[in-house]
């Protein structure tokens, strides 16, 4: 009873504000012009079908929408069709709202939308993610380590020990940077290898147990300030210079160089393998014997290359006549095998990634990606960092990417990663910056 008195005295109350003096004419409506819109994806594939609707701001009964295309016209009095494109490219698209009667075009709309070729592996949509690490790091920056004018190679064995080199190999161990002395017992080199090494990458076991790859001489470093030397030029003949290395062991270790150039070393001997191509490789990662890709990119040319080992042969991989990936470069890999499933990632002008044998996708969400081709390293695929010019560094937790953006600056001149190692919690990324090394170390929390 009380509910209905209420609701009386606000109609009561509004009934008798009718009785009071007119005010001021409402506004005259503005009026809207009759349009018509089109929402459709911005990217569709290849054979896929692609829905597309029609929107419109007016109530004129029995209208045909005519949707123009660059090779058909498509009628309906339905406002969603479905299309399906034959090829790839960019496709421009008008859409007329027309008066049923007599075909006259109310309003019109355009939109365009991106067709990519799906037969090339370049973007087929992301897997669901579930499973995420977090994005927090804490940084630290070190510029000038060693008085070094860049740092070229690196790696993490922990938070406390981390190599980083360009001329002369240098460690930290968890507060400061100290420089240590390589020898090398043979002859032909000379004792002492400090200062020799810049341009020098690394690949290590453990802290006595690590390769350093470049040109034609490759030292193995065997502990107690002993490296070992290979002249790999001198034992197999003509071996252009060499970048990167992996391996399962000491005795089973992979290294890349220009012009197709892959060795294997089986501890004893040096096999020059056949590849199938002439393409310079410049990084090389895998999981096993019969599970290892090399990559690369020379970029007067535009030519990519990608190649997988299965244990048996080298096989040039699909990415590497895909349009993006081949016509804006790949420049390093990292793969991983993942609860038995294998994992795969690449980066070049973008990241590209694989599980399985499922096609490649394209992740055109990495913050700045255009400039993240030098560095790629991980746990997990759900724990990459990448790293690249303009002191890029950018993290993927399986679900998204995160750059960090105290560190991107495009006006520095000559600033920019060269390598990165990623090992547990600890990250570490060196390059240079205005004209001396620059060193990150970064701890996930």
């Amino acid at each position: 009873m009380r509910r209905f008195a209420v609701l009386w005295l606000l109609c009561a109350g509004g009934f008798s504000s009718c009785t009071h003096p007119d005010g001021p004419p409402p506004p005259t409506p503005t009026k809207v012009v009759d349009s018509v819109s089109i929402t459709a994806p911005k990217l569709g594939y290849k054979n896929n079908p692609i829905v597309f609707f029609a929107h419109r701001n007016f109530d004129t009964p029995k209208v045909i929408f005519k949707w123009n295309f660059q090779d058909t016209a498509i009628f309906s009095s339905d406002s969603t069709i479905v299309r399906v494109f034959s090829d790839s490219g960019l496709r421009l698209l008008r859409l007329n709202a027309l008066r049923w009667g007599d075909s006259a075009i109310l309003c019109s709309s355009s939109d365009t939308i991106h067709i990519i070729d799906t037969s090339h592996h370049d973007t087929i949509p992301p897997p669901p993610h579930i499973d995420t690490t977090s994005h927090n790091f804490i940084w630290t920056e070190f510029t000038n380590v060693g008085n070094e004018n860049n740092m070229t190679g690196c790696w993490v064995f922990s938070s406390n020990n981390i190599l980083a080199n360009n001329g002369y190999m240098h460690r930290y161990n968890g507060s400061t940077w100290e420089t240590l002395n390589l020898y090398c017992p043979d002859p032909n080199i000379g004792k002492t290898i400090n200062g020799s090494l810049s341009g020098w990458t690394i690949f290590a076991f453990d802290t006595n147990d690590y390769w350093l790859t470049g040109w034609e001489t490759l030292f193995h470093y065997v502990g107690n300030g002993v490296a070992q030397a290979y002249n790999v030029n001198k034992i197999l003949g003509g071996v252009s210079p060499l970048h990167s290395a992996w391996g399962t062991s000491s005795s089973d270790m992979y290294f890349v160089g220009n012009y197709g150039t892959i060795l294997h070393f089986d501890g004893t001997n040096w096999t020059r393998m056949s590849t199938p191509t002439t393409k310079n490789l410049g990084n090389i990662w895998g999981t096993a014997s019969n599970d290892v890709w090399a990559v690369g990119y020379n970029s007067s040319t535009g030519e990519s290359e990608v190649l997988h080992y299965d244990g048996s042969s080298w096989k040039e991989d699909v990415l590497a006549t895909s349009g993006t990936a081949h016509a804006y470069g790949v420049g390093c890999i990292y793969t991983c095998d993942s609860a038995g499933h294998k994992f795969v990632a690449a980066t070049g002008s973008e990241v590209f990634s694989r599980r399985d044998n499922t096609p490649w996708r394209i992740d055109t969400t990495v913050p700045n990606g255009d400039h993240i081709g030098i560095g790629i390293n991980g746990n997990a695929p759900n724990d990459l960092l990448v790293a690249g010019g303009w002191g890029v560094v950018a993290h993927w937790n399986g679900a998204s990417w995160k750059r960090y953006d105290q560190f991107y600056n495009p006006t520095v001149p000559g600033y920019g990663a060269l390598s990165a190692s990623y090992n547990g919690k600890t990250a570490c990324i060196v390059g240079l910056k205005n004209g001396t090394s620059w060193v990150l170390i970064g701890q996930r929390q």
